[in-house]
């Protein structure tokens, strides 16, 4: 789903520069692979040969202490995302082709700790803008998605306040309203503010908005995003 906001966002704006960066947690293992072979995260990078040496997959898997999961479900894990980092490619190159005029670059992440630790490691600019959506499933909640997403939005705006957080968010028991949630470090009307401290970090002020949906339309538009 992501990836087809983003050739509709190319269809309104057929010259952008868009550097994307997709956290899934799907690729946590498949990233760990990358990063111990001092591989690239970028998929137009990505090497065209998909066999796989099973013997480095054995070494990954002792060095890793992979200990949740089977050795063989490591092994499939990473062929299967090796796959899918090859779809990526193929759809940056179909971006490419539709919008010649487009820059463009996508990296994958398998967490938001992983993806910060990039951005500081390569020292590359925070996002502008931060989307999610589909993140109060009984899943996400076991690997603390919205908490790893707060924790992106404030190190995003400590470093760049007048970045967009913008995330399409279900009721959660009246603790987080249905709708759009948009949060940023810049005010606006109607805004609320909040004042976040985190350990051994400066107080970050943040702004948010709630744009409200009616629940039908919200309900289709989470289907669709989980698509």
């Amino acid at each position: 789903m992501d990836l087809v906001i983003i050739a509709k966002t190319l269809a309104q704006k057929p010259d952008a520069n868009l550097a994307i960066h997709l956290i899934d947690t799907r690729d946590k293992i498949y990233v760990s692979h990358c990063d111990f072979e001092n591989e690239t995260r970028d998929a137009r990078q990505v090497t065209k040969d998909t066999t796989v040496d099973h013997a480095k997959l054995n070494k990954i898997w002792h060095t890793l202490q992979a200990q949740n999961i089977s050795e063989n479900r490591f092994k499939e894990t990473v062929i299967d995302n090796m796959h899918e980092q090859a779809r990526h490619q193929q759809f940056i190159r179909y971006l490419k082709t539709a919008y010649p005029q487009a820059r463009l670059s996508l990296y994958v992440h398998g967490t938001t700790d992983n993806y910060l630790e990039y951005v500081n490691r390569h020292k590359l600019p925070y996002p502008s803008v931060i989307t999610t959506a589909d993140i109060q499933d009984e899943m996400s909640m076991i690997s603390r998605s919205i908490a790893n997403y707060e924790q992106l939005c404030n190190k995003t705006l400590q470093h760049k306040p007048e970045a967009q957080a913008l995330w399409l968010a279900k009721d959660l028991k009246g603790v987080i309203p249905a709708g759009i949630r948009r949060t940023s470090g810049v005010e606006t009307a109607g805004a609320q503010k909040f004042e976040i401290k985190e350990k051994d970090q400066p107080t970050t002020t943040v702004y948010v908005t709630i744009q409200k949906i009616p629940a039908g339309i919200l309900e289709s538009l989470g289907k669709l995003f989980s698509e």
